[in-house]
């Protein structure tokens, strides 16, 4: 966990958070994932930490959050359409991540 730690905190800002907030933030960074996006945030804001911990580990993706509008209610959508998705499928995070990939990396044609 420790790599990149000390440079993201750098980006954390000088306002004081809510320990729950420095909580949210260390388990974050823990995530292979959303660590990875954390690391490359060039700002890290309290609530955006709030955001993208609302939603699923496996939506935790730099591809997903890069898109985010930073509204609660879209994160709260986004978070029933993959519950939505799963429970359609039936197929675990895998089937149910695969419409969303296609709309955040839509295949290309010609290839």
């Amino acid at each position: 966990m420790s790599g990149g730690l000390v440079k993201a905190l750098g980006r954390l800002g000088e306002v004081l958070w809510e320990a729950g907030d420095y909580a949210r933030f260390l388990a974050l960074f823990a995530e292979p994932e959303a660590g990875r996006v954390l690391r490359h945030m060039k700002v890290i804001a309290a609530d955006w930490l709030a955001l993208i911990g609302a939603l699923p580990e496996a939506l935790r993706r730099s591809g997903i959050i890069a898109h985010l509008p930073g509204r609660a209610v879209a994160v709260e959508e986004l978070v029933v359409a993959f519950h939505l998705a799963r429970r359609i499928h039936g197929a675990g995070e895998a089937a149910a991540m695969e419409p969303g990939r296609q709309c955040v990396c839509p295949v290309r044609y010609g290839r």
